[in-house]
């Protein structure tokens, strides 16, 4: 959505066109008032996203498998945690994402 926002894509067209096809999720379906608006509570809290992800990374490590995206993504959880968004939903990476290209 950052991406797209950058490029000058209608948000709200992008998270309609998503949330039709095969990449769908939650994070698309969401009610359309929480995307505009930037209310981003509700959905599954970024904190508890941390939690299970860092479960895949030490099951990944343990496995010598590349977890760079999923240590990347940790990365960005713990910004959003740190930065007081771990009670917002999966849409705070989007804020995150934004408030990073303007600094």
């Amino acid at each position: 959505m950052a991406f797209a926002h950058a490029q000058g894509l209608p948000l709200t067209q992008l998270v309609d066109t998503l949330g039709k096809g095969a990449g769908s999720s939650l994070v698309f379906r969401a009610p359309r008032a929480q995307h505009d608006s930037r209310e981003l509570s509700g959905g599954f809290k970024v904190r508890l996203h941390a939690k299970d992800l860092g479960y895949l990374a030490v099951i990944w490590r343990r496995a010598s498998a590349d977890a760079a995206v999923v240590e990347r993504m940790l990365d960005v959880y713990s910004e959003l945690i740190t930065r007081g968004y771990g009670d917002e939903d999966i849409l705070g990476t989007y804020r995150l994402t934004r408030a990073l290209r303007r600094a």
